[in-house]
């Protein structure tokens, strides 16, 4: 399952690239920082579904941090996207050891990291 998970995670990734740098999309960087916040919101869900308040507030913190590195790179540096979204496959490698015990699908790390 985490080969079909990684490989599902680069073609989503792959996809989103594409789009995010098409015709149909007249500002890459507004939407690829709008990509950033909706991965900080995700986080945000998987806490409130988890329902324990350590892990909520973890999770609320690392979702509004992804939502600040979206705005700075909206507004200041784009490169500060990537930054994000190379911060967001990191926080999802953490998950997978158990090292942060969100309760997640058992594919999502992989996933999203990849």
């Amino acid at each position: 399952m985490t080969v079909r998970a990684i490989l599902a995670g680069i073609a989503g990734g792959a996809l989103t690239a594409v789009i995010g740098w098409s015709s149909l999309i007249p500002n890459p960087l507004a939407f690829h920082s709008v990509v950033l916040a909706v991965i900080g919101a995700i986080y945000l869900g998987f806490a409130l579904n988890d329902g324990r308040l350590p892990i909520m507030v973890l999770e609320g913190l690392v979702g509004t941090a992804f939502l600040v590195l979206a705005f700075l790179g909206l507004w200041w540096a784009p490169a500060v996207v990537g930054i994000g979204l190379v911060l967001h496959g990191i926080w999802d490698l953490l998950h997978r050891p158990r090292l942060i015990t969100t309760k997640l699908p058992a594919w999502y790390p992989a996933f999203c990291a990849a």
